[in-house]
C-alpha cells in the first residue's frame, strides 16, 4: 500500500436489536512507515520469495509477495504474504510449544495453507498486480570470510524512533502526513550513530580508568605488606602467641 501502516481492528460496529448503534469502530488512522521506493523495493523482493525461493508452495499464480519464517527446533513455523488487496498470515505449531517434525518449516505446510486460503480470496478481491515501478534486482554475495558487525546501538535507536511514532501517533499527527516531518529509520540512525560512538567510546574509557586505579590500589598493598616486619619483643618479657590464655601459678 505503499508503505502506510493502517491500525487494524476486529469488531466495525455492534446494534441493538432495534438497530441502534452500540459501538462504531473510529476511522481507521493511517501513517508512513516506508518511503514509496522503499516499500516498491521490499515487494519486489519478496515477490520472488514465491516465484523462485522458499515460499514456491504458496505460488497462487498471481502477482504476490511473502516470507517464510521457522524458529529454532521447529517450534513455529510461519508463511505470511500479500497481494495488493488481501494480507493473511498462517503460523503452524503445538499449543504446548514442543518441537514439531523437522520437515514442517515455513516453505512447506504454513506455505501449502496460505496457498488453498488465497485461492478464493483473490476471487473476491482481484488479482491485479502490484502498482509499483519496475524494480531491477542486481545479486548479491558477500566475499568468503566476512563478517557482518551489528551497528552500534541500533536496538537502542530503534526503540527510541519507536516511541516518538506512538507518541506522534497517539496525537493524531499522522493523520494527515507531511513528508518534510518524515525522519526514517536509516536516516535516524544515520544522523545519531556518531555521538552513540563517542559515548560508547567514553564509557570504555571510564572503566578502563576505574581498573586502572584499583590495579594500582592492589599494587600499594602488597608492596606495604612486603614492608611490615613485627616489632621485637622487650627483654625480660614473655610473649604470649595471641589467641592463648596464660595460666599463673603462685
Amino acid at each position: 500500500n505503499g508503505g502506510f501502516v493502517t491500525q487494524p481492528y476486529s469488531v466495525e460496529r455492534i446494534e441493538s436489536p432495534r438497530g441502534m448503534v452500540l459501538y462504531e469502530a473510529p476511522k481507521t488512522r493511517m501513517y508512513r512507515e516506508l518511503n514509496y521506493r522503499t516499500a516498491a523495493q521490499m515487494t519486489t523482493i519478496l515477490k520472488t520469495v514465491i516465484t523462485s525461493g522458499t515460499g514456491k508452495a504458496a505460488n497462487i499464480g498471481i502477482p504476490a509477495a511473502g516470507k517464510t519464517g521457522t524458529t529454532n527446533s521447529n517450534k513455529d513455523a510461519y508463511f505470511v504474504g500479500y497481494t495488493p488487496n488481501v494480507v493473511a498470515g498462517v503460523w503452524v505449531g503445538n499449543d504446548d510449544n514442543s518441537s514439531s517434525s523437522k520437515g514442517v518449516v515455513g516453505g512447506t505446510v504454513p506455505a501449502r495453507i496460505w496457498h488453498d486460503s488465497m485461492l478464493p480470496a483473490v476471487e473476491i478481491f482481484g488479482k491485479g498486480d502490484f502498482a509499483y515501478p519496475e524494480v531491477a534486482l542486481v545479486p548479491f554475495s558477500l566475499p568468503p570470510g566476512s563478517i557482518i558487525i551489528d551497528n552500534i546501538g541500533y536496538q537502542e535507536e530503534m526503540a527510541e524512533l519507536q516511541a516518538q511514532e506512538e507518541a506522534a501517533q497517539e496525537s493524531n499527527k499522522f493523520k494527515t502526513f507531511d513528508p518534510k516531518s518524515f525522519v526514517s529509520q536509516f536516516e535516524f540512525f544515520k544522523t545519531n550513530q556518531s555521538a552513540e560512538i563517542e559515548k560508547l567510546k567514553e564509557q570504555n574509557r571510564l572503566q578502563m580508568q576505574q581498573i586502572q586505579e584499583q590495579e594500582r590500589i592492589e599494587r600499594e598493598r602488597a608492596e606495604a605488606l612486603k614492608k611490615v616486619k613485627q616489632a621485637p619483643a622487650p627483654a625480660g618479657v614473655d610473649t604470649i602467641p595471641t589467641g592463648l590464655n596464660a595460666k599463673t601459678s603462685e
